[in-house]
């Protein structure tokens, strides 16, 4: 396919618009200017960063397309780190932040505010992106623009379970999301899952909605060895992971004798001051470890060494731990609720959450060990259809039929 690199006419006129659509038409490739939200980056990146992230790698890759990396625009020199990922071996990316010496100014924070307000909208002006794409819900205020914006929803949770979320995230979400799937040329969702409940809840048409899966990534792995023989979970510790249900499964494990820790791994969530309280008056406590987010190579070692991965959550988006506990071989045992058993398909044990049913599917797991062969390889067929050429592939597709 011939590359066509001609200059550009003003973005969104009528006629740089009948030009993008004839070269197309005609079979040429033209340059195509993405907006990028890099807002996910600002912090140490959980499931919705690192699919920014990877798919930000792959689309960079893509000769005929230059992107526009926007996130805090300015920060001070001193500051260590603005961005939580590198990007220097990314191709066709500009990063739009920039550092500033600490004595430029006087009171330098109120001139960094100001900057960010006024300068900001003008850089993303002068840009001329095509698109600004948003992989996180929606993009932020200060990135409202007149280009088409496609806005990736990775689940409805504010609406199925509004009370799991944090008092500000719902606010926000019910403010500043409804406005970004109506205005947006396009919405990608995560799942099938998802898809159906935008519809539900906004009432959007089908046509308007992508799924497109997220790819997956084999974690690194140390060959950390762990001596005990236990049970992970890995995920944020919040309400909608039920927690509850994983601590009362291992009372009932715990009290018939098998032999198992509990490893929960993830970062304390919202609202989840009664489950660590029952974790310090639990009589088997000793065999409960709580640990925080930690590197990949570490996560990848916890996942081989269990036993099987604990995941009954009441509502996913998606569901990334399946994929990572399938590529390490180890059994999931899940719920049959939301995406879930769209990602999980039949690689998984599933039950209905309560920890009698949980501590019902470990057993089951403990004394059937063909029933446990079996899930796992099962999981390794499953994991190999998720990658990130094919997500950025479909994804790049969606760009272009919002430019056509």
């Amino acid at each position: 396919m011939l590359l066509v690199n001609l200059s550009r006419d003003v973005g969104g006129t009528l006629v740089s618009s009948f030009l993008n659509y004839y070269k197309r038409f005609k079979g040429f490739e033209i340059k195509i200017i993405i907006g990028y939200d890099g807002f996910p980056f600002l912090e140490p990146l959980t499931g919705i960063g690192w699919y920014s992230y990877n798919l930000l790698k792959n689309l960079s890759n893509y000769e005929n397309i230059k992107i526009n990396l926007y996130g805090r625009t300015f920060f001070p020199e001193e500051t260590p780190k603005n961005y939580f990922v590198s990007f220097s071996d990314f191709k066709n990316i500009r990063i739009r932040t920039y550092g500033l010496n600490q004595n430029l100014f006087p009171s330098r924070n109120f001139w960094l505010q100001i900057m960010e307000k006024f300068l900001t909208p003008f850089f993303i002006l002068i840009d001329k992106n095509d698109l600004f794409f948003a992989p996180n819900y929606f993009p932020p205020p200060l990135f409202k623009t007149a280009q088409p914006v496609v806005a990736t929803i990775h689940d409805c949770t504010f609406k199925v379970y509004p009370e799991y979320l944090q008092k500000e995230t719902l606010e926000n979400l019910n403010r500043y999301l409804p406005e970004i799937l109506y205005k947006a040329e396009k919405i990608i969702s995560v799942s099938k899952a998802t898809k159906q409940d935008l519809i539900k809840f906004f009432n959007l048409r089908e046509e308007k909605i992508k799924v497109i899966y997220h790819g997956f990534n084999p974690l690194p792995l140390n060959e950390k060895k762990i001596n005990e023989k236990y049970l992970l979970f890995v995920s944020t510790l919040e309400p909608r992971k039920n927690l509850e249900g994983i601590l009362d499964a291992f009372e009932i494990i715990k009290e018939k004798c098998l032999p198992f820790d509990l490893y929960l791994i993830g970062k304390i969530g919202w609202k989840c001051e009664n489950i660590l309280k029952r974790i310090e008056k639990n009589k088997f406590k000793n065999s409960i470890h709580l640990l925080s987010y930690m590197k990949l190579e570490d996560l990848g070692s916890y996942y081989k060494n269990a036993f099987c991965l604990l995941f009954p959550s009441h509502y996913e988006g998606f569901g990334f731990p399946i994929l990572e506990a399938f590529y390490f071989g180890i059994p999931v045992i899940t719920t049959n609720k939301s995406s879930i058993p769209e990602i999980g398909q039949d690689g998984c044990l599933y039950v209905e959450g309560s920890g009698k049913s949980i501590a019902e599917g470990v057993i089951k797991l403990w004394e059937d060990k063909n029933l446990r062969e079996n899930l796992i390889k099962k999981g390794f067929q499953i994991v190999k259809n998720f990658n990130w050429e094919k997500t950025t592939k479909e994804t790049y597709e969606t760009f272009l039929k919002v430019l056509i």
